[in-house]
This record gives C-alpha cells, sequence and structure tokens, in this order.
C-alpha cells in the first residue's frame, strides 16, 4: 500500500484483519503501509460499521470509498480580467 492509492482489495484485507483484532503497528507491517493510512481507513470502517458483520461486496466496498475519499474537482476560477477580452 506504501506509495500507491489503496484498492478495495487492500482495504478489505486491512479490515480483516482489524477485525481479528490486530494493531494498527501490525497491520501496517503486514500490508506494508503507514500507521497514519491503516488508522484512517480502521476509523472510516467503524464509522461505516464494517467492523461487525458481513462485509459488502467488493463493488458496494468501493462506491463507499469512493464517496469517502475521492474528493470533488476543484471550482474553476474565473479571472478577474475576463470582461475585459473583448
Amino acid at each position: 500500500m506504501s506509495g500507491r492509492r489503496s484498492d478495495v482489495v487492500d482495504i478489505r484485507e486491512l479490515i480483516r484483519q482489524a477485525r481479528l483484532g490486530q494493531s494498527n503497528r501490525q497491520i501496517a507491517r503486514n500490508l506494508k503501509a503507514s500507521r497514519v493510512t491503516v488508522s484512517k481507513y480502521r476509523q472510516w470502517a467503524e464509522e461505516q460499521g464494517l467492523l461487525k458483520g458481513p462485509l459488502p461486496p467488493a463493488q458496494e466496498m468501493e462506491q463507499l470509498l469512493a464517496e469517502a475519499f475521492d474528493p470533488s474537482p476543484p471550482p474553476k476560477a474565473v479571472s478577474t480580467v475576463e470582461p475585459f477580452r473583448s
């Protein structure tokens, strides 16, 4: 997971290990991720209720991740000199 965007399979594995009671340090070591990343996704999974019960299918998890972590594009700035273009 280090140096790249986390994919659904990695996050499902992170959640699986968190459900087994492993610490953030252990999970980070196993997945080669930072503890900050593990902590972020563990907190997100807890808020979503994913640490108990069955995990949703990969497509549904991907959508949940997109809603939570994919930023919306920045607003387009309008130039202050645009009115004088002509």
